[in-house]
């Protein structure tokens, strides 16, 4: 059965408001040999937050959403594997959508990605997505997560974008 903060203040005696504060490393008025002592309680009930809860409180999920036509591609896999070293370090959750370069699996992505409340989304999107730009603009428009687009982009796209400059890269490579 899942440990709550609920069952922590019933043990040490003390509100569940007075837990949240300690276990969320808030100031109180609560003494050090108290704070203590709901810590120790916490680690003995393998008390484990819950993220979903804090979502809802804090409207931040620490968590941001990939979503790449295909990791089999180096390009791509390289470009998943450098934002999830990156964000390890931040402590900040990676979801990766990888789509099979189909328009309607990006799409697919984005929706499931906003539904599970990532902060951010990284969209490159499939080969197809040039001759159906309208599709991605409209669900651009209905979410408030913020889209990066890289590599393959949708012009019309008011965002951040980063695309690539393949003519220099092989000017520099020789």
């Amino acid at each position: 059965m899942k440990v709550t903060m609920k069952d922590i203040a019933k043990r040490a005696n003390v509100s569940i408001t007075t837990v949240s504060l300690v276990l969320n490393h808030k100031p109180g008025r609560v003494s050090d040999e108290k704070r203590e002592e709901i810590l120790d309680i916490a680690k003995a009930m393998k008390y484990v937050p819950n993220l979903s809860a804090k979502q809802l409180v804090t409207q931040k999920s620490n968590s941001i959403g990939i979503v790449v036509p295909d990791l089999e591609n180096y390009f791509f896999a390289s470009l998943v594997s450098n934002i999830q070293n990156s964000m390890r370090d931040k402590n900040i959750f990676v979801m990766i959508a990888a789509t099979g370069d189909k328009v309607d699996q990006d799409l697919k992505g984005i929706e499931l990605l906003v539904s599970r409340g990532v902060d951010l989304i990284v969209l490159a999107v499939s080969n197809e997505a040039a001759n159906q730009p309208d599709l991605y603009l409209q669900k651009f428009s209905e979410t408030n997560t913020p889209i990066i687009m890289v590599d393959r982009i949708i012009e019309e796209y008011q965002g951040t974008k980063i695309q690539y400059n393949d003519a220099i890269g092989m000017y520099k490579l020789t």
